[in-house]
């Protein structure tokens, strides 16, 4: 098991900004008047820039920026400006990324190529848009595995360190019992789920709540049209949806208008998986805006099949829901 020593900087530099430096710092081996410093370091940063396709004959750099119009990290060479925006556990928003890019184009000379690439080293549910190019942990790795058994620069193998150990944690779900997953354990869960067992979500990761937060992976909607096909009007239920909640796998309701017959048909659907799945239990039952029908628990060792049930009891209740509502 990697474990990540305690004096290991980046257990302790865990910010973007930290991140955004080590970015820098390694990039700029590859500027013009840097390239005999640490020729290891070099090969290295040539490598993390070769692997954009326009960039794979690029030989150095010109200048390094940070946060010039806001962007995290400004690489600057002859005929071209790379735009590195630099994620850790947070996301992009509006548009982050092709902002960015008109803002660089309207500033450059004509004919520079402007890339634009996401640095991201956790796992997140969707796939950013407007990028050129993605360094995941993965990529990363990938690259600087081989220099890690060279190198004697204590900044470099601290970083690689750091990466190697948030892998470990992510595919720890593999050999930890459920009780001891962490974030990055979930993580990892949930990107097996989607590309290993073909579970599609609508979204997943963490939510935060007064009562603590959990982990949470949104799937198989049953589909405002599906509903309004048989009659369910909105004044009845908006949404019908199955959702991972840590160790439970909850059937949720988006409750329409009127109070009372949504309290009516969440008592007939908890009814109807009732029947269907002995070990389907509910919570009190409360009224609100989403509410959970029922849930049923599932560990390290079961989750293929419970996931499988709770997935067949709901697709066959779409071709029962005028028997059951």
């Amino acid at each position: 098991m990697h474990k990540l020593s305690t004096n290991n900087l980046f257990g302790y530099a865990t910010s973007e900004l930290s991140q955004d430096a080590f970015i820098s710092w390694l990039l700029s081996h590859a500027l013009k008047e840097n390239l005999e410093i640490n020729p290891l370091m070099t090969e290295c940063a040539l490598e993390f820039l070769h692997k954009i396709t326009i960039l794979k004959d690029i030989t150095h750099i010109n200048a390094i920026r940070r946060q010039t119009d806001k962007i995290d990290v400004l690489i600057q060479g002859d005929g071209f400006e790379l735009i590195i925006e630099d994620k850790t556990f947070t996301h992009t928003y509006h548009n982050q990324i092709a902002n960015y890019h008109d803002i660089r184009a309207s500033k450059v000379p004509d004919g520079t190529e402007i890339v634009c690439v996401l640095y991201k080293i956790v796992e997140q549910c969707y796939k950013e848009q407007g990028v050129d190019y993605e360094y995941t942990r993965e990529v990363l790795l990938g690259i600087m595995r081989k220099y890690r058994q060279q190198s004697n620069n204590a900044i470099f193998n601290d970083y690689v360190d750091y990466l190697e150990y948030i892998e470990e944690q992510t595919q720890s779900y593999n050999r930890l019992p459920i009780e001891q997953w962490n974030s990055d354990a979930y993580r990892g869960f949930f990107v097996h789920l989607e590309q290993d067992l073909g579970v599609t979500p609508s979204w997943w990761g963490y939510v935060s709540n007064p009562s603590g937060g959990f982990q949470c992976f949104t799937f198989d909607f049953i589909t405002r049209e599906q509903l309004d096909s048989i009659g369910i009007t909105e004044d009845y239920l908006e949404s019908l949806y199955l959702q991972i909640e840590d160790n439970i796998i909850a059937v949720k309701m988006s409750a329409g208008k009127d109070r009372e017959k949504g309290r009516d048909i969440r008592q007939r659907l908890f009814d109807y998986f009732k029947i269907e799945i002995q070990d389907f239990e509910k919570k009190t039952f409360r009224y609100g805006r989403w509410m959970t029908i029922g849930y049923i628990n599932y560990n390290e060792n079961n989750y293929k099949e419970k996931i499988h049930e709770i997935q067949k009891v709901s697709n066959e209740l779409k071709d029962k829901f005028k028997m059951v509502i």
